[in-house]
């Protein structure tokens, strides 16, 4: 460390601070007063002493280049999960903080941020999925020694409304359904209903997935498809649970079931679209008109 005395061509006067590790400048500063110049210099000697210390010029990077670096290693989780976590990022976060340096972001500035999601309408579930986004490139920093805590550690998330309780259909919900969807979707609605599987589990299955067994026929859910948060992009990757498990074929299903193993190729979608693709969410709920067919059987608001 060293302080010197700097005159700049105005003729003012300076006290120059520069902080040394390793034979190496890490940090300098000026000031006014030679007080302060040594106040600074022994702070900056106390933190080189702890084993917490962070080179200051780690932290100049932006939140955006932390960000990239955290997506990319998060490439080994689910599909679905990683296009969530990159459409949350840029919808929410970039905005905000992607051209912040780290370093200088606080936690009251992340409240404020989550004030301002909420009072404009996000809802309570996405703001918290996103605290959780900012939490894991903040979390990331912190890792790769640019920043020596998280400013998001004790920021919490906000209180959303109690979840929504599942709903199961008696046999004769079921049938007044089935009557009013489509004809060519009874299949594919009684399969969903009968099985309980996730959509994303229903829409991955193949003919491959029909397997025997000593009390009949049952379906192998070792995978999920979903559909990209931006349009009807597939993305498969495991279950939610990612768990592999054999679910029964149901006897009212059985029949197609059966048919479409003999008919179909190996790795063809077991219940496909008119195309021979896998269904998405959104497609599907089109082509069964599914808001029009659960109003027409009496079962308003029904997943």
């Amino acid at each position: 460390m060293a302080i010197s005395k700097r005159r700049y061509a105005s003729g003012r006067e300076v006290f120059r601070v520069r902080i040394f590790r390793h034979g190496r400048c890490v940090e300098s500063a000026e000031f006014e007063l030679l007080r302060d110049a040594k106040k600074f210099q022994a702070d900056r000697l106390n933190r080189l002493g702890r084993s917490d210390w962070i080179e200051p010029k780690r932290g100049r990077v932006s939140l955006g280049e932390v960000a990239t670096e955290w997506l990319a290693s998060r490439r080994g989780l689910a599909p679905r999960t990683q296009d969530t976590e990159s459409r949350l990022y840029r919808r929410w976060v970039a905005p905000y903080f992607a051209s912040r340096q780290v370093a200088t972001i606080t936690s009251a500035e992340i409240n404020r941020w989550l004030g301002e999601l909420a009072s404009h309408g996000v809802a309570p579930s996405t703001v918290r999925r996103t605290l959780a986004v900012m939490r894991g490139i903040l979390s990331h920093a912190v890792s790769d020694r640019r920043i020596p805590v998280s400013p998001a550690v004790g920021v919490r998330a906000p209180r959303g409304g109690a979840r929504r309780e599942g709903k199961a259909l008696t046999g004769e919900q079921l049938v007044r359904l089935l009557r009013a969807v489509p004809p060519e979707f009874e299949v594919p609605v009684a399969a969903l209903a009968l099985t309980g599987l996730r959509f994303s589990e229903w829409s991955a299955l193949t003919v491959d997935d029909v397997i025997p067994t000593p009390h009949g026929y049952a379906l192998k859910i070792h995978r999920a498809m979903t559909q990209s948060g931006g349009g009807g992009r597939r993305l498969t990757g495991s279950t939610k649970g990612h768990r592999i498990r054999a679910v029964p074929v149901p006897p009212a299903v059985l029949g197609f079931v059966l048919e479409r193993v003999d008919a179909a190729g190996q790795g063809s979608p077991l219940f496909p679209t008119p195309t021979g693709l896998h269904w998405t969410n959104t497609n599907f709920r089109a082509r069964c008109r599914w808001t029009s067919s659960v109003k027409a059987a009496g079962l308003e608001g029904l997943r």
